[in-house]
């Protein structure tokens, strides 16, 4: 710094000339990467309609609500998919007994229809089953995300600027 402001230069060529030189390039570069950082920032701000400073916080609550979302599909869907799989074998394993027992002598016909009971009982208790699940079906949000995102830390926090915007004692309705 004393060499700086006495106006001492650094040979050219010298091991202090080219560390001179690497901390100015570096120093550029940074100042060119913060200045594209911001200009990026600002444009997904634009396209967000929410300030420079909002906009990580927005972006993480959103990509969080996808992935609950999505979570929870998949979820409900197995349950659904199940439920619809049961609902045809029932009613496939009783139209199969029906159609079947006409065709069968007197103790065939016994033995399918015990055959037909046990598995229409089978199903209807894994259906009921399925049933008080779908009852019991609760996904808490924060089971999924993680609370300590940095999204999640400003939750609730007003500034005390906009507080004494909203105070204001003349301000329309």
């Amino acid at each position: 710094n004393q060499e700086k402001l006495k106006g001492k230069h650094h040979a050219p060529g010298s091991k202090a000339w080219f560390t001179a030189i690497k901390e100015r390039k570096s120093s550029a570069e940074c100042i060119v990467e913060h200045a594209q950082y911001t200009t990026e920032r600002t444009a997904r701000a634009k396209l967000w309609s929410t300030s420079f400073k909002s906009i990580e916080h927005r972006e993480g609550m959103v990509k969080d609500l996808t992935d609950f979302q999505n979570h929870f599909h998949k979820k409900i869907t197995a349950l659904t998919n199940r439920r619809t799989v049961l609902h045809a074998k029932l009613d496939k394993g009783k139209s199969d007994s029906i159609s079947n027992i006409e065709i069968l002598d007197q103790s065939e016909q016994e033995f399918a229809q015990l055959k037909t009971k046990q598995f229409i009982s089978k199903s209807t208790k894994q259906l009921e089953r399925l049933e008080q699940d779908f009852v019991q079906f609760k996904i808490d949000y924060f089971s999924v995300m993680n609370r300590n995102a940095d999204h999640y830390r400003y939750k609730g926090y007003t500034s005390d600027d906009t507080k004494e915007l909203e105070l204001r004692p003349r301000k329309r309705p």
